[in-house]
């Protein structure tokens, strides 16, 4: 299923560009703004339901915001882009949670 995205992104000349496009998901519209030439800044859905505030407002507790900003801190630096980055941390963090909470995940049959 696709949203439609509110975006900002820059060009090659470091010219900020906003617009809308329709994609599954913040990655997936990362990969098509690469495509064109463009580095996404930040995507947001273009309508969003009242009380959602952005696609990481999830993460309520200090321990979560913790463990994603650990996750970014890993991966930035090994070159993944921002929004691949952003989607891997934020599904290390929904596993854990996860597994602390008695729920089932990937993580737990690795053990």
């Amino acid at each position: 299923m696709s949203l439609r995205w509110a975006y900002r992104a820059v060009d090659g000349a470091g010219r900020r560009v906003r617009g809308a496009e329709e994609a599954p998901d913040p990655e997936q519209l990362a990969q098509t703004l690469e495509r064109r030439g463009l580095a996404l800044v930040r995507a947001e859905p273009a309508e969003r339901e009242p009380g959602q505030s952005s696609v990481l407002s999830r993460f309520r507790t200090k321990a979560q915001v913790l463990e994603l900003t650990r996750a970014l801190a890993a991966l930035l630096p090994a070159g993944l882009p921002l929004a691949r980055a952003l989607g891997a941390a934020a599904h290390l963090v929904d596993g854990r949670t996860r597994d602390a909470s008695g729920g089932h995940s990937a993580r737990r049959g690795a053990r």
